[in-house]
């Protein structure tokens, strides 16, 4: 099946149309989208994408474990160049609750923090999305791990290989490679099928005053796959990861993970200047449409 373009559509509530938002990509013969349609307050597309086999890109650095397990425990990025860094990991554990009572849903299982100039490159102003997408990479992975699963990459993809990814599906032109353009919740989804073979579901909302509507949503996604989940606008075009939600006594909040963080981070460090923090779901920009990647796989360990 070949399908020219694909688009990322809004439902818009009581005027009865669509409106494509967002963007036209140009998708190769062999990637077979499978679309499933739903009504929320928004149109939510669930897409699937066979590409090429993941990780046949070249490998810049892996991923090696420190010991221990506890909240916040390292683990070292080697970077191409030599340079190491310290990684943290599961670092909302210790983020108090917003507010007293309530019910709180989490991520299941660990991942790693991953931000700005995280492995020594330096990608502040643009690598947002790409951090978020290495952040979401590292919860699949560990979780595979937990699950005995054999045959996928023992590590995160650079922003390259990320870059070359987009690229290999067709999805980008070759000048892509080696630029500072950014990425949005739709090259996520394209890259969590090509790296890890995992489809995503995009939640589009023309405005960020709809996200309190789409809060239940999110709830069961947590509380049936326990991904973390890839966030990004248009005004508002910080990307930004959610690896929570809490239902408060009159209102919701989502757990934001924040990779616009540069240096050598502690966890005190990042909750006090709320890298890591609770966001009131109805205090996001109202002028910005916001679009959600949900990563359809179960990171619960069935072990």
């Amino acid at each position: 099946m070949y399908i020219r373009n694909a688009y990322e559509c809004s439902f818009i509530p009581g005027a009865c149309r669509f409106r494509t938002q967002l963007r036209r990509t140009s998708l190769s013969p062999q990637i077979k989208p499978r679309f499933k349609l739903g009504w929320c307050f928004c149109l939510t597309i669930s897409i699937s994408f066979s590409a090429s086999a993941p990780g046949t890109i070249r490998r810049r650095y892996r991923v090696r474990p420190d010991a221990g397990n506890a909240a916040g425990a390292g683990v070292r990025v080697q970077a191409a160049a030599g340079l190491s860094m310290a990684l943290l990991s599961d670092v909302h554990t210790s983020l108090p609750s917003p507010e007293a009572g309530g019910e709180s849903f989490f991520v299941r299982g660990s991942y790693l923090y991953y931000h700005y100039a995280c492995d020594g490159f330096k990608d502040q102003g643009w690598g947002c999305g790409y951090r978020t997408l290495q952040s979401l990479c590292s919860h699949i992975r560990i979780a595979k791990e937990a699950k005995g699963m054999t045959g996928f990459r023992d590590d995160e993809p650079t922003l390259r290989e990320i870059q070359e990814a987009l690229v290999a599906m067709q999805d980008k032109p070759e000048s892509f490679v080696g630029s500072r353009e950014w990425i949005g919740s739709f090259e996520v989804s394209l890259c969590l099928d090509f790296f890890h073979d995992v489809s995503g579901k995009i939640i589009h909302l023309s405005s960020g005053s709809d996200i309190p509507g789409i809060v239940p949503d999110l709830v069961k996604h947590f509380k049936t796959l326990g991904t973390a989940i890839m966030m990004g606008g248009d005004s508002d075009a910080s990307s930004k990861g959610i690896f929570g939600v809490h239902l408060g006594a009159s209102r919701s909040y989502l757990l934001i993970l924040d990779p616009h963080f540069t240096g050598h981070a502690t966890v005190e460090e990042l909750i006090k200047k709320e890298w890591v923090s609770w966001k009131p779901s109805d205090s996001f920009m109202a002028s910005s449409f916001y679009n959600l990647c949900l990563p359809q796989f179960s990171s619960v360990s069935d072990r």
